[in-house]
C-alpha cells in the first residue's frame, strides 16, 4: 500500500503539530541536579523540516508547535516555465515520499547536539484520510550509545492542492484588469459612426473619460499583481501553495487550547 501511495505524487500541504514528548532519556548530568535533557523535536520529510523550540531540563517536554511542509508543485510545469521558473523546487522532490521522520535532540551550548531517538510515521493513512486530523504516539528508537526511553506524541493532516488554486485565481484576475485596461484605450480612439446629419468626429468628453478609465485599470493591475506576490521575494510555486493553505491547522491548535500560530517550513 505505501508502494502505491508513493507512486501517485501527491500535492498540497501536509500540517503537522508536535505536541510532546514523555520520558525522554537524560543527556545532561551535573552536580547537585538531578540528571536532564534539553529538548527540541525535527520534523522532517525530504529536504524539507522545521523544528520546535528547546525546553530547557525537561524530561517531559510540551510544544504544541505546527508546521507545515508542501508536498509537489502547486501550478503546473508550463505555468511555471512561462512565470521564468523551470529550476525543479524542493516540494517536487517530497511528492513521492510516504514516511515523516521525526528526531528529538539535547541542545548543548559547547559541543554537538545529542539525538535522544528518532522515529517516522506512514504517511498511507494520512494520505486516505484528507483533511483528517490523525494523532500518533511515537515510541522514540535511540541512537547507538544512548538509553532507550520516550515516546513522542505528534498529529498530522493532508490537505490536498485544490484544482484551482487561490493565486492562479489571483493571477488571472489580474490579466482580466489588464485586458480591461487595453480594451479601454482602444476605444478612447474610436469614432462614433458616421451619420447623414453629422461628418466623422470623436463624441466629445468620451475619449478623455476612456483614457482615464484605462489609466485606472492600469494601476489597479500593478497593485493586484503585488498583492499576489504578497511582496516576497520567494519561488512562485511557494506562494501558490502558501495561498492554498486552509485555516484546519489553526481549528486543530484551538482544540489543543494554543493560541493561534503561524506555519513554519524551513528547507
Amino acid at each position: 500500500m505505501a508502494s502505491e501511495v508513493a507512486s501517485q505524487g501527491h500535492r498540497g500541504n501536509l500540517q503537522v503539530i508536535v505536541h510532546s514528548a514523555r520520558q525522554l532519556a537524560p543527556a545532561d548530568f551535573k552536580l547537585l541536579k538531578k540528571p536532564s535533557s534539553d529538548p527540541y523535536c525535527v520534523c522532517s520529510l525530504g529536504a524539507q523540516s522545521f523544528r520546535t523550540p528547546t525546553i530547557n531540563e525537561n524530561l517531559n517536554p510540551t510544544w504544541e508547535h505546527p508546521g507545515s511542509i508542501i508536498m509537489g508543485s502547486f501550478l503546473p510545469a508550463s505555468v511555471l516555465k512561462l512565470m521564468g521558473e523551470t529550476q525543479v523546487s524542493e516540494h517536487d522532490d517530497t511528492q513521492n515520499l510516504h514516511l515523516l521522520r521525526f528526531e528529538v535532540f539535547d541542545e548543548d551550548l559547547m559541543s554537538a547536539d545529542d539525538s535522544l531517538g528518532h522515529c517516522s510515521v506512514d504517511l498511507t493513512d494520512v494520505f486516505s484520510r484528507q483533511e483528517e486530523w490523525i494523532q500518533f504516539e511515537l515510541k522514540l528508537r535511540p541512537v547507538p550509545g544512548m538509553p532507550a526511553g520516550g515516546c513522542l506524541i505528534v498529529s498530522a493532516c493532508w490537505e490536498p492542492a485544490p484544482f484551482l488554486p487561490t493565486y492562479v485565481l489571483r493571477i488571472v484576475s489580474a490579466i482580466v484588469f489588464a485586458v480591461a485596461a487595453a480594451t479601454c484605450f482602444l476605444a478612447s480612439q474610436c469614432r462614433w459612426q458616421s451619420s447623414a446629419a453629422s461628418p466623422l468626429l470623436s463624441e466629445p468628453g468620451v475619449a478623455a473619460a476612456l483614457l482615464l478609465a484605462s489609466l485606472t485599470l492600469i494601476l489597479a493591475t500593478a497593485f493586484h499583481f503585488v498583492l499576489a506576490h504578497a511582496a516576497a521575494r520567494r519561488p512562485i510555486d511557494e506562494l501558490a501553495a502558501e495561498q492554498s493553505a486552509s485555516q484546519g491547522l489553526s481549528d486543530a491548535l484551538s482544540t489543543y487550547g494554543v493560541p493561534g500560530k503561524a506555519p513554519t517550513s524551513d528547507a
